[in-house]
């Protein structure tokens, strides 16, 4: 076990899978999800569905514009975005592509809540691994962003209906003109968010 500030974190699961480090560990309110050392995601295990990083909460405040909830996301992690959409509409159904098998089963195992997993998918693969119809709203959501980006930018077009959303959380700063350039090409709306104390730039565009 291992200290982390006043409480005691605890190591529940560890697993290397592809060159990767996994650990989940927990105090006695909140679960994170651990990456070759950094934190990725958490959850707070006295209220699971409650959103806890910024960015989270602004896409949420975003989809809310939507009146219709049928989502694609890229990337999974700790699945806190899944908790949160799922649980705020009820209506939602969202489909996430994760291209790490091992993060989907500690997803099922450790994050998932039982009360929304009959509204969810959970693929594995990439961008360019699947054909799907067109949704509301499509995130990306995933570390590293793949190279070139305005190829896997313009492959997602087509998986938007025509009133559609694209929400991206960039983790790249250095990349942050290329992608504004490209929202403002293909949208009517951008707006542009960055939360005090992040690095990351977040796109809402519609």
């Amino acid at each position: 076990m291992e200290q982390l500030t006043a409480q005691t974190q605890e190591l529940i699961y560890c697993r290397r899978s592809n060159g990767l480090d996994i650990r989940v560990e927990q105090t006695e309110h909140i679960r994170w999800l651990l990456i070759n050392g950094q934190r990725q995601s958490q959850m707070d295990l006295t209220a699971p569905s409650r959103a806890i990083y910024p960015y989270v909460q602004q896409f949420l405040q975003s989809l809310s514009k939507l009146t219709s909830h049928d989502i694609l996301q890229f990337g999974l992690g700790a699945g806190e975005l899944n908790r949160c959409i799922l649980s705020k509409f009820s209506e939602a159904n969202l489909t996430t592509v994760e291209r790490e098998p091992a993060i989907v089963d500690i997803y099922q195992e450790f994050f998932q809540l039982p009360e929304t997993k009959a509204r969810e998918q959970l693929l594995i693969g990439t961008i360019n691994d699947f054909t799907f119809a067109c949704f509301d709203s499509v995130i990306v959501d995933i570390y590293p962003w793949p190279q070139p980006i305005t190829a896997i930018l313009n492959s997602l077009l087509p998986l938007l209906k025509t009133d559609g959303m694209l929400l991206l959380n960039l983790p790249h700063p250095e990349l942050c003109e290329e992608v504004q350039a490209w929202c403002q090409r293909s949208f009517q709306h951008v707006d542009i968010f960055q939360n005090p104390g992040y690095q990351n730039q977040l796109f809402c565009c519609c």
